[in-house]
């Protein structure tokens, strides 16, 4: 009778304590809220403010020095939107000892483009077979693709 008391209580401190444990964290473009704007919106923000991916996955997003992705993230606020992942705050406010150039009072942030957005590689990659070919992590993803139709927040 012990024994599957023990077994018991094993088994809920085991698997009851790991709920949240193994859930990934979702990718960015959910993480950004604004009131009445949708994921494409979101999508298009991430990408005028600088983010390589709106994902914010992938090898342009992990090669970002701390200080871009301070950029981002104050053009990211200008903008409107607020960042909803547990109780994350700014990395200005959570790392000042860095002393990076954007967390600066009246530091030069970049205004979000459309430009910059339609000329990324994220962008360039989902409108051009041949562009998807040569810089795609994954090239033979670019055959699934559907180039007449690329994602909206790569339409102008």
């Amino acid at each position: 009778m012990i024994r599957y008391l023990i077994l018991g209580l094993c088994y809920v401190v085991l698997f009851t304590g790991c709920e949240k444990a193994f859930k990934p964290v979702p990718y960015e473009y959910f993480l950004w809220v604004k009131p009445g704007m949708s994921l494409i919106d979101v999508k298009k923000a991430l990408l005028e403010c600088g983010e390589p991916t709106p994902a914010g996955t992938g090898e342009a997003f992990s090669s970002m020095t701390d200080n871009e992705h301070a950029i981002v993230e104050v053009c990211m606020r200008r903008l409107g939107y607020t960042f909803e992942y547990g109780d994350y705050a700014s990395i200005c406010s959570t790392q000042p000892e860095l002393n990076l150039p954007a967390c600066q009072p009246g530091a030069e942030i970049p205004a979000p483009s459309a430009e910059r957005r339609l000329n990324s590689d994220y962008c360039k990659r989902k409108r051009g077979y041949q562009f998807c070919k040569d810089t795609a992590p994954n090239p033979a993803a670019c055959e699934r693709m559907d180039f007449n139709n690329p994602a909206p927040e790569c339409l102008p």
